[in-house]
């Protein structure tokens, strides 16, 4: 295979690569906790090939029988994906994680699953060499202009949270991994999975479930817009009771036990595979389904949405990728129902100034008149101030107070019968 040795192609699993054909372009990557990732392509049908480095290792010929590693720098977790687009240039993913290996005789590593990052790469930018053991640090990788998914917000506290006590089930993989990539007509539409932000756990196993999510970019990968939909959202369930959080409590306090008012039923949903084209403006894809956190598959058919396994197909018009289930607006009330999202008669929300030290001007718009409740929250989930309001159909304006509320951020949320919606706010 062209410049390949047959040391490289030793040291990867057949889950540790990818491959994609378009016309006479062969294109093959792979990413793994052991080696560089790398993309072998070919543009005579697969007989001769090239290899670029996509991103080093940094212990480039580790050997885990012989290569002591305890700095735990970051590697690839062994899970990516590669796709050519229409003129043949490849673009690939891969997911982060860290990797130890203080022992030489167990013929192990240790494995991280909270590591959270997939890096996205196309043959128009530099190939990510080796620094150090923080070359592959996801935070490093975006300050320095590559593209990182991380784990999206689905709480409203600005921050994809972790509850100490909740496990996360081995996938071998990180928080966010298990890419699938397609690029056509200068889109790139990228599909992953990724550990579903708290409170949206298995509560009967106190575990993470995972999620599939989407995003694209519109200009061939050079930028994205950032907007993610929840593709595998269940709203065959009822997820949440009230957005008032008051059962939450300090993480040194928190019980799995609070969240049974909060969530009654996610679902696991893992192992996303899509259909390399667009056909008739669709995306493809399947994925495994079912109602407890972890790879083992399990049964149960008594309760709520028969909880059975499944290999779930999902079509979807492309562009709606980001715009439907948007996972932003988790956070302004749309997904409470057992419905999906709802129609929203209140939008628009804008607060200024923003830091604010002594009140804050509050503008939205409304479809209709109403009355509602204006609330701000702390990030505890606690109300800390609440007033009437009566909205009118239009423009509305509203100004708030905030010189007695000690500095940091709240969640300031307007909400009617209907409809609702929430912004950050913080305070100085």
């Amino acid at each position: 295979m062209g410049n390949v040795t047959a040391s490289e192609i030793s040291t990867f699993s057949g889950d540790a690569y990818a491959i994609a054909a378009k016309n006479n372009t062969v294109a093959i990557f792979a990413a793994n906790t052991s080696h560089e990732a790398f993309l072998w392509k070919s543009t005579d049908n697969g007989v001769n090939f090239t290899k670029t480095t996509v991103a080093a290792h940094p212990y480039p010929g580790y050997n885990e029988s012989t290569t002591l590693v305890t700095d735990t720098p970051y590697v690839a977790d062994g899970a990516c994906a590669v796709a050519l687009d229409d003129q043949g240039m490849a673009h690939v993913a891969f997911g982060l994680t860290r990797l130890l290996n203080d022992d030489l005789t167990d013929g192990t590593y240790s494995y991280f699953p909270g590591v959270c990052g997939l890096v996205y790469w196309n043959e128009s930018m530099a190939p990510i060499l080796n620094v150090g053991r923080n070359t592959l640090d996801p935070d490093s990788l975006a300050a320095n202009g590559y593209q990182v998914f991380f784990r999206n917000d689905l709480s409203c506290d600005g921050n994809a949270y972790f509850a100490s006590n909740a496990e996360m089930p081995s996938y071998g993989v990180s928080g966010v991994s298990v890419p699938q990539i397609v690029a056509q007509g200068g889109n790139v539409y990228m599909i992953f999975t990724q550990l579903l932000d708290f409170p949206f756990l298995d509560t009967e196993q106190g575990a993470y479930f995972r999620g599939i999510f989407g995003t694209k970019s519109t200009d061939n990968g050079t930028t994205w817009n950032g907007a993610t939909s929840w593709l595998s959202y269940n709203n065959e369930c009822f997820h949440m009771s009230d957005w008032a959080w008051t059962a939450l409590q300090a993480e040194d306090t928190f019980k799995i036990a609070d969240m049974l008012d909060y969530v009654e039923v996610e679902s696991e949903n893992m192992f996303p595979a899509v259909a390399p084209q667009i056909v008739n403006g669709k995306l493809n894809m399947t994925w495994q389904m079912d109602y407890f956190a972890g790879s083992e598959i399990k049964e149960d058919n008594v309760g709520m949405c028969q909880r059975e396994s499944l290999i779930f197909f999902f079509q979807m018009d492309a562009n709606e990728i980001g715009i439907f289930n948007n996972t932003e607006e988790v956070c302004q009330g749309l997904w409470q129902d057992h419905t999906g999202i709802t129609n929203q008669v209140i939008s628009g929300m804008k607060m200024y100034p923003n830091p604010a030290s002594e009140s804050v001007n509050i503008a939205f718009s409304s479809e209709e008149s109403a009355d509602a409740v204006l609330s701000v929250m702390n990030l505890m989930g606690q109300t800390v101030y609440s007033m009437d309001v009566n909205v009118n159909e239009g423009n509305n304006m509203v100004t708030l107070s905030v010189n007695q509320l000690p500095a940091g951020v709240y969640m300031v949320n307007l909400k009617s019968n209907k409809g609702t919606t929430t912004q950050k706010l913080i305070v100085r």
